[in-house]
């Protein structure tokens, strides 16, 4: 199966439903409204901040929530913690920051070089 966003939307689904959540159980652990939760399921709101957050709240390695083919059950979701590493997901998190800081020094330069 390929990965999209719909086939993450229903695996989050999947997921929650396996864990036995409610929808309105994991929008507040999540704080936000149901309605909210309701179209991350719906592949309305489906961003890489959404999967690291959801997957942290269902307990599971984002990339768990990513690999659409392989079955959930506990097994599976446990040799995805033990063998996965989360960190990569932490490092580009980093990145990102550090990406948006300099592109704030090199636009406030910018913004000085071109009207000065």
């Amino acid at each position: 199966m390929e990965i999209t966003g719909p086939a993450i939307a229903a695996r989050i689904k999947q997921i929650r439903l396996y864990r036995g959540i409610k929808q309105d159980y994991a929008a507040s652990i999540l704080e936000m409204t149901q309605q909210s939760y309701s179209l991350i399921e719906s592949n309305q709101d489906l961003r890489l901040s959404t999967i690291l957050n959801v997957s942290k709240m269902l307990d599971v390695n984002p990339l768990f929530v990513m690999a659409v083919d392989i079955p959930i059950n506990d097994t599976t979701i446990n040799r995805f913690q033990q063998e996965l590493n989360v960190g990569v997901f932490d490092e580009l998190e980093k990145c990102r920051e550090k990406i948006d800081f300099y592109k704030g020094i090199l636009g406030s330069k910018l913004s000085e070089s071109l009207f000065h």
